[in-house]
Protein backbone atom coordinates (compact mmCIF):
# COMPACT_ATOMS: atom_id res chain seq x y z
CA UNK A 1 0.00 0.00 0.00
CA UNK A 2 1.19 3.52 -0.76
CA UNK A 3 1.76 5.84 2.19
CA UNK A 4 -1.78 6.76 3.15
CA UNK A 5 -2.94 8.69 6.20
CA UNK A 6 -6.59 8.16 7.09
CA UNK A 7 -8.54 10.76 9.08
CA UNK A 8 -10.90 9.58 11.80
CA UNK A 9 -12.81 11.81 14.21
CA UNK A 10 -12.07 10.74 17.79
CA UNK A 11 -14.72 8.38 19.27
CA UNK A 12 -16.82 8.40 16.08
CA UNK A 13 -19.27 6.80 15.43
CA UNK A 14 -18.79 5.68 19.03
CA UNK A 15 -15.78 4.86 21.16
CA UNK A 16 -16.09 1.08 20.74
CA UNK A 17 -16.22 1.22 16.93
CA UNK A 18 -13.48 3.84 16.89
CA UNK A 19 -11.05 1.40 18.49
CA UNK A 20 -12.21 -1.50 16.31
CA UNK A 21 -11.37 0.61 13.26
CA UNK A 22 -7.95 1.48 14.67
CA UNK A 23 -7.34 -2.24 15.26
CA UNK A 24 -8.26 -2.89 11.63
CA UNK A 25 -6.00 -0.14 10.31
CA UNK A 26 -3.06 -1.33 12.37
CA UNK A 27 -3.56 -4.92 11.25
CA UNK A 28 -3.51 -3.76 7.62
CA UNK A 29 -0.31 -1.72 8.09
CA UNK A 30 -1.74 1.67 7.21
CA UNK A 31 1.00 4.31 7.26
CA UNK A 32 -0.72 6.79 9.56
CA UNK A 33 -3.93 7.86 11.27
CA UNK A 34 -4.99 11.46 11.76
CA UNK A 35 -7.27 11.73 14.78
CA UNK A 36 -9.69 14.64 14.73
CA UNK A 37 -9.96 16.50 18.04
CA UNK A 38 -13.68 17.27 18.59
CA UNK A 39 -14.50 20.98 18.20
CA UNK A 40 -17.64 22.86 19.19
CA UNK A 41 -17.17 25.12 16.17
CA UNK A 42 -15.59 23.20 13.26
CA UNK A 43 -16.17 26.13 10.91
CA UNK A 44 -13.53 25.12 8.37
CA UNK A 45 -14.84 21.58 7.94
CA UNK A 46 -17.42 20.22 5.52
CA UNK A 47 -20.73 18.63 6.50
CA UNK A 48 -19.47 15.05 6.90
CA UNK A 49 -16.86 15.92 9.51
CA UNK A 50 -19.11 18.50 11.18
CA UNK A 51 -21.83 15.87 11.68
CA UNK A 52 -19.29 13.37 13.00
CA UNK A 53 -18.11 15.89 15.57
CA UNK A 54 -21.67 16.71 16.60
CA UNK A 55 -22.34 13.02 17.24
CA UNK A 56 -19.27 12.73 19.46
CA UNK A 57 -20.63 15.48 21.70
CA UNK A 58 -24.13 13.95 21.67
CA UNK A 59 -22.63 10.61 22.75
CA UNK A 60 -20.95 12.38 25.69
CA UNK A 61 -17.42 13.57 24.96
CA UNK A 62 -15.15 13.34 28.00
CA UNK A 63 -11.90 15.31 28.01
CA UNK A 64 -10.09 13.09 30.52
CA UNK A 65 -11.07 9.97 28.59
CA UNK A 66 -9.85 11.59 25.36
CA UNK A 67 -6.40 12.34 26.83
CA UNK A 68 -6.19 8.81 28.24
CA UNK A 69 -7.14 7.34 24.86
CA UNK A 70 -4.48 9.35 23.00
CA UNK A 71 -1.86 7.84 25.31
CA UNK A 72 -3.39 4.39 24.82
CA UNK A 73 -3.29 4.78 21.03
CA UNK A 74 0.35 5.83 21.11
CA UNK A 75 1.37 2.78 23.12
CA UNK A 76 -0.87 0.25 21.36
CA UNK A 77 -0.47 0.81 17.61
CA UNK A 78 2.36 0.78 15.09
CA UNK A 79 1.02 3.35 12.61
CA UNK A 80 2.05 7.00 12.76
CA UNK A 81 -0.18 9.02 15.09
CA UNK A 82 -1.25 12.54 14.19
CA UNK A 83 -3.77 14.87 15.80
CA UNK A 84 -5.79 17.50 13.96
CA UNK A 85 -7.90 20.25 15.44
CA UNK A 86 -8.60 23.87 16.22
CA UNK A 87 -6.53 26.12 18.45
CA UNK A 88 -9.36 26.63 20.98
CA UNK A 89 -9.63 22.94 21.89
CA UNK A 90 -5.88 22.37 21.67
CA UNK A 91 -5.41 24.99 24.38
CA UNK A 92 -8.45 23.90 26.40
CA UNK A 93 -7.41 20.23 26.49
CA UNK A 94 -3.73 21.14 27.07
CA UNK A 95 -2.63 19.06 24.10
CA UNK A 96 0.92 20.44 24.22
CA UNK A 97 1.46 18.66 27.54
CA UNK A 98 1.02 15.26 25.88
CA UNK A 99 3.18 15.98 22.82
CA UNK A 100 5.28 12.86 23.40
CA UNK A 101 2.19 10.78 22.61
CA UNK A 102 1.81 11.84 18.98
CA UNK A 103 4.08 12.21 15.95
CA UNK A 104 2.67 15.51 14.76
CA UNK A 105 -0.27 17.88 15.09
CA UNK A 106 -2.18 19.74 12.38
CA UNK A 107 -3.73 22.96 13.65
CA UNK A 108 -6.08 24.48 11.10
CA UNK A 109 -6.22 28.01 12.52
CA UNK A 110 -2.91 28.79 14.28
CA UNK A 111 0.85 28.30 14.14
CA UNK A 112 3.76 27.60 16.47
CA UNK A 113 2.55 24.47 18.24
CA UNK A 114 4.90 21.69 19.32
CA UNK A 115 5.41 19.14 16.51
CA UNK A 116 3.14 21.17 14.23
CA UNK A 117 2.67 19.89 10.69
CA UNK A 118 2.69 22.80 8.23
CA UNK A 119 -0.51 23.23 6.24
CA UNK A 120 0.29 24.70 2.83
CA UNK A 121 -2.67 26.13 0.93
CA UNK A 122 -2.89 26.29 -2.87
CA UNK A 123 -1.14 29.28 -4.41
CA UNK A 124 0.36 30.18 -1.03
CA UNK A 125 4.02 31.23 -1.05
CA UNK A 126 5.98 28.50 0.70
CA UNK A 127 8.16 29.66 3.61
CA UNK A 128 11.03 27.22 3.10
CA UNK A 129 13.14 28.42 6.02
CA UNK A 130 10.28 28.31 8.51
CA UNK A 131 9.34 24.78 7.48
CA UNK A 132 12.97 23.67 7.63
CA UNK A 133 13.46 25.12 11.10
CA UNK A 134 10.32 23.39 12.36
CA UNK A 135 11.60 20.00 11.17
CA UNK A 136 8.08 18.53 10.81
CA UNK A 137 7.29 14.86 10.33
CA UNK A 138 5.72 15.77 6.97
CA UNK A 139 4.23 18.70 5.06
CA UNK A 140 0.48 18.77 4.42
CA UNK A 141 -0.30 20.23 1.00
CA UNK A 142 -3.96 21.12 0.45
CA UNK A 143 -4.89 20.06 -3.08
CA UNK A 144 -7.29 22.92 -3.86
CA UNK A 145 -9.44 25.71 -2.46
CA UNK A 146 -12.53 24.51 -0.59
CA UNK A 147 -13.79 22.82 2.56
CA UNK A 148 -13.27 19.18 3.44
CA UNK A 149 -15.54 16.86 1.50
CA UNK A 150 -16.50 19.49 -1.07
CA UNK A 151 -14.59 18.20 -4.12
CA UNK A 152 -15.92 16.12 -6.99
CA UNK A 153 -12.36 15.21 -8.01
CA UNK A 154 -8.88 15.87 -6.70
CA UNK A 155 -7.67 19.38 -7.62
CA UNK A 156 -4.09 19.87 -8.83
CA UNK A 157 -3.49 23.36 -7.45
CA UNK A 158 -0.83 21.93 -5.13
CA UNK A 159 1.63 21.06 -7.91
CA UNK A 160 3.65 24.27 -7.95
CA UNK A 161 4.16 24.21 -4.19
CA UNK A 162 5.08 20.54 -4.34
CA UNK A 163 7.79 21.28 -6.91
CA UNK A 164 9.14 24.17 -4.81
CA UNK A 165 9.31 22.09 -1.64
CA UNK A 166 10.93 19.12 -3.35
CA UNK A 167 13.56 21.42 -4.82
CA UNK A 168 14.59 22.82 -1.43
CA UNK A 169 13.64 20.35 1.29
CA UNK A 170 14.00 16.67 2.06
CA UNK A 171 10.72 16.41 4.00
CA UNK A 172 7.85 14.11 2.93
CA UNK A 173 4.86 15.84 1.29
CA UNK A 174 1.36 14.45 1.68
CA UNK A 175 -1.61 15.73 -0.31
CA UNK A 176 -5.05 16.05 1.25
CA UNK A 177 -8.58 17.20 0.24
CA UNK A 178 -10.54 15.58 -2.58
CA UNK A 179 -8.88 12.16 -2.41
CA UNK A 180 -11.27 9.22 -2.27
CA UNK A 181 -10.14 6.31 -4.45
CA UNK A 182 -7.18 4.07 -5.11
CA UNK A 183 -6.81 5.85 -8.46
CA UNK A 184 -6.69 9.24 -6.75
CA UNK A 185 -3.90 8.01 -4.49
CA UNK A 186 -1.91 6.65 -7.42
CA UNK A 187 -2.27 9.94 -9.30
CA UNK A 188 -1.03 11.83 -6.24
CA UNK A 189 2.03 9.59 -5.98
CA UNK A 190 2.66 9.92 -9.72
CA UNK A 191 2.72 13.70 -9.34
CA UNK A 192 5.76 13.40 -7.05
CA UNK A 193 4.08 13.44 -3.62
CA UNK A 194 5.12 11.00 -0.91
CA UNK A 195 1.62 10.09 0.20
CA UNK A 196 -2.07 10.94 0.39
CA UNK A 197 -4.49 11.90 3.16
CA UNK A 198 -8.08 10.66 3.01
CA UNK A 199 -10.60 12.36 5.32
CA UNK A 200 -14.27 12.88 4.54
CA UNK A 201 -14.58 9.76 2.39
CA UNK A 202 -13.27 7.57 5.17
CA UNK A 203 -15.38 9.24 7.85
CA UNK A 204 -18.48 8.65 5.69
CA UNK A 205 -17.87 4.88 5.87
CA UNK A 206 -16.97 4.25 9.50
CA UNK A 207 -20.47 3.54 10.79
CA UNK A 208 -20.30 0.27 8.83
CA UNK A 209 -17.25 -1.85 9.70
CA UNK A 210 -17.85 -4.03 6.63
CA UNK A 211 -17.53 -1.01 4.35
CA UNK A 212 -14.39 0.08 6.20
CA UNK A 213 -12.85 -3.34 5.63
CA UNK A 214 -13.73 -3.31 1.92
CA UNK A 215 -12.31 0.18 1.51
CA UNK A 216 -9.01 -0.75 3.15
CA UNK A 217 -8.74 -3.78 0.88
CA UNK A 218 -9.33 -1.51 -2.13
CA UNK A 219 -6.64 0.91 -1.00
CA UNK A 220 -4.20 -1.94 -0.31
CA UNK A 221 -4.36 -2.67 -4.02
CA UNK A 222 -2.52 0.62 -4.51
CA UNK A 223 1.10 -0.31 -5.10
Amino acid sequence: MNKIILFLTYAYPNREKFFKILDMLDKNNVYGVEIGIPSRNPYLDGEIIKKATEKVYINGFNEDEFISDIKRIYNRYNFKKYLMGYDTEIKEYRIKKISKYYDGIIVVDSLNNIKQIPLVKPNEKVNIEKIKNGNPDFIYLISGEGKTGSFQKTPNQYLENLRTIKEHLDIPCFIGFGITTKSDVENIISSGADGAIIGSKFVSLVDDLGKVREYIIELKGSK
